[in-house]
């Protein structure tokens, strides 16, 4: 689960599921993540997605942390996820 993920200086892009995530803390534990790419269920992105399209964003991940890191450089790129169909 990402609970039991470890501090990673060498991390710089993560795919996670959002369907079970209700923290954020894995983005502290990973100082250099440059790339993080949720799957979720909405609308596949093959861009970059931006502050306004994560406020749309149905996700149970919390948004302010999600908003620092694009602002702090990140991307955030979304797939869907077939399982929840």
């Amino acid at each position: 689960t990402i609970d039991t993920l470890s501090e990673s200086e060498t991390v710089t892009e993560l795919h996670i599921n959002d369907e079970f995530i209700t923290k954020s803390d894995f983005l502290d534990k990973l100082p250099n993540l440059k790339t993080l790419v949720l799957s979720v269920l909405s609308t596949s992105s093959f861009e970059a997605i931006d502050e306004t399209q994560l406020e749309s964003l149905e996700t149970n991940i919390p948004k302010e942390p999600l908003k620092e890191f694009i602002k702090n450089g990140g991307e955030i790129y979304l797939v869907y996820d077939w399982s929840r169909t």
